[in-house]
């Protein structure tokens, strides 16, 4: 990553490190790199010697270092939910729609059985009339 003094192409190189990191590699992939990444730059602080001259320098490499990686891991982190509000949209969506579909069902019994009913409601007044008719003859 290289330093620039100014803070917007540092800004747009971080954007830039970011993209290629999550989107070139898959997110399990990139997770383990990322950690990997920490690792060894949290040993590089560690392993650091205070007593060289150019202490400040090196210690704004590793910092910067690790927070190009910490933003890289929540950028991941963002993506990571964003997929799951999805997909949970979609879940909801779908319960939605059986619910209803289940009331459908639900409901479709009930006016069948009225329409059997007033089926044999009219069957028996035709009946009772037939019969009527047919004493009368």
């Amino acid at each position: 990553m290289p330093q620039t003094a100014d803070p917007i192409a540092q800004g747009e190189d971080v954007n830039t490190w970011l993209r290629g990191m999550t989107e070139s590699l898959t997110p399990k992939t990139c997770e383990l790199l990322l950690f990997l990444i920490i690792i060894l730059i949290l040993r590089r602080l560690l392993t650091h010697d205070s007593s060289q001259n150019n202490n400040h320098e090196e210690l704004v490499k590793i910092t910067s270092s690790l927070s190009y990686a910490f933003t890289a891991q929540l950028h991941l982190s963002d993506k990571h939910i964003t997929h799951l509000q999805e997909e949970l949209t979609r879940a909801q969506s779908r319960i939605d729609k059986l619910e209803v579909k289940v009331q459908d069902q639900l409901k479709a019994p009930n006016e069948r059985e009225q329409e059997t009913m007033e089926q044999v409601k009219k069957l028996q007044a035709a009946l009772g009339a037939a019969q009527c008719d047919q004493q009368q003859m």
